[in-house]
């Protein structure tokens, strides 16, 4: 029973998890190993709260999966990527 437990948490944790524990690594000062691609996940991630800004659709998405509304995948979903990636 514990397996399943764990595995379901797991899952259920997995965003805000990542959002927690993902930004702290944005900024230089942060001691700890980086995972492979931190560096261009911060980079999308800044331009994404650039955009957010001017397009009140984004800034919607953004709430909702901060929010957990949402799963932190919908950011990464197209079109958004592509406009994303065209300014990394």
């Amino acid at each position: 029973m514990a397996a399943d437990f764990f595995s379901r948490a797991t899952e259920l944790n997995s965003t805000p998890w990542n959002l927690a524990a993902g930004f702290d690594f944005a900024f230089p000062q942060t001691r700890g190993e980086r995972s492979a691609g931190a560096e261009e996940r911060a980079r999308y991630f800044a331009i994404l709260d650039r955009l957010q800004i001017e397009d009140p659709e984004i800034r919607r998405l953004m709430t909702e999966v901060f929010h957990l509304v949402r799963p932190l995948s919908t950011l990464l979903e197209e079109p958004l990527r592509s406009r994303v990636l065209a300014q990394m």
